[in-house]
């Protein structure tokens, strides 16, 4: 997306894209992108800044804002998304309780924890349903050079 995005700033690029093209460009189901697009966004990787108009036929497909990796890396900081648990796929959470964090949250980071180094939950901290009983550990994310 970021390829085929228009310049809007250093930080981010425009796409405006519907589910055919982009499921035609990636070779994948229209389902599947849709979950992708959703998957991002909740990754605070691109987000939706103008929607999709049903009566302007393909000039009404949704037009994205793609953020580069810099840019991306700061909003989940900003939004207190720094540790994740991988288990088949990548869930943010708090790195004191374990609990899954969503975009808009209010958790700040804690700027005690090392950088880049992992962390094993507190004893008897309860995860989250999604990933009890496996083996979970936090990840920091690498802080972006300056």
């Amino acid at each position: 997306m970021w390829r085929l995005g228009a310049r809007e700033s250093e930080d981010s690029r425009t796409l405006k894209i519907g589910l055919s093209e982009m499921s035609r460009l990636i070779n994948a189901d229209k389902k599947s992108c849709r979950d992708y697009v959703r998957s991002l966004m909740k990754k605070l990787a691109i987000e939706e800044s103008k929607g999709y108009i049903a009566a302007a036929g393909a000039d009404g497909a949704r037009t994205y804002r793609i953020f580069s990796f810099n840019q991306i890396l700061n909003r989940r900081r900003q939004a207190g998304m720094t540790h994740i648990v991988r288990i088949g796929g990548v869930v943010f959470v708090d790195p004191l309780t374990g609990q899954e964090v969503l975009p808009g949250g209010n958790l700040s980071p804690d700027g005690n924890l090392p950088p880049e180094e992992n962390i094993s939950p507190e004893p008897g901290v309860e995860l989250p349903p999604s990933i009890q009983g496996q083996v979970a550990r936090f990840f920091l994310i690498k802080k972006t050079r300056s």
